[in-house]
């Protein structure tokens, strides 16, 4: 951590969070989660300014990455019974895209030899696995049903431009259980599906 970085966030503790927001930290980082008091005080409101474009762009990869493995995978991992029987999830994601979610989330299931993902310790690491994998599908259904503004899913971490295609899902299961160095945790700013 730099000097100035320390200086300044010490003296403008709001610019810390927001600091800590841009960057995914805010819940913690490396499987760690971190709670902090964010409560604005009167005399911090005259120090927030405007974000810049990276800021926002960034801020706005981690509300996507927050919100999507929470809100629209994580209901799909806990019943994925609404991928076969609920017309308006088929609908969404299509009748195709339902039907290999439905059944990569049995793959999963199968594999780990879990059958209840309530537990958080137990969907935690199978929603980021599913974001991964189906990502692009996620995000057409999102630009088809929401608006074209959604765009397109955030960047991948940078350790998966040397993946083949082939091997993208085994890699995936290797980032996405690596809880050593909380690599996914730190992808989703720590928190994705809390």
């Amino acid at each position: 951590m730099s000097c100035f970085y320390f200086l300044i966030t010490t003296a403008y503790p709001e610019l810390r969070l927001l600091y800590d927001v841009i960057n995914g930290i805010a819940y913690g980082e490396n499987g760690v989660i971190t709670m902090k008091d964010v409560r604005p005080l009167d005399h911090q409101l005259t120090h927030y300014q405007d974000l810049t474009a990276s800021d926002a762009q960034q801020a706005w990869f981690y509300s996507i990455k927050d919100y999507i493995p929470k809100n629209i995978i994580l209901p799909t991992l806990l019943n994925p019974n609404i991928l076969i029987h609920n017309q308006q999830v088929i609908n969404f994601f299509t009748p195709d895209v339902a039907k290999d979610l439905y059944n990569r989330i049995n793959e999963i299931k199968n594999e780990i030899s879990i059958i209840d993902f309530k537990p958080i310790h137990s969907y935690k690491t199978p929603a980021f696995r599913l974001y991964f994998e189906f990502k692009d599908e996620i995000f057409n259904s999102l630009r088809h049903h929401v608006d074209e503004d959604i765009g397109y899913p955030p960047p991948l971490p940078a350790c998966f431009n040397a993946i083949d295609n082939k091997d993208f899902n085994r890699f995936v299961y290797y980032f996405c259980e690596d809880r050593a160095s909380g690599e996914a945790h730190n992808y989703f700013a720590n928190g994705g599906v809390f």
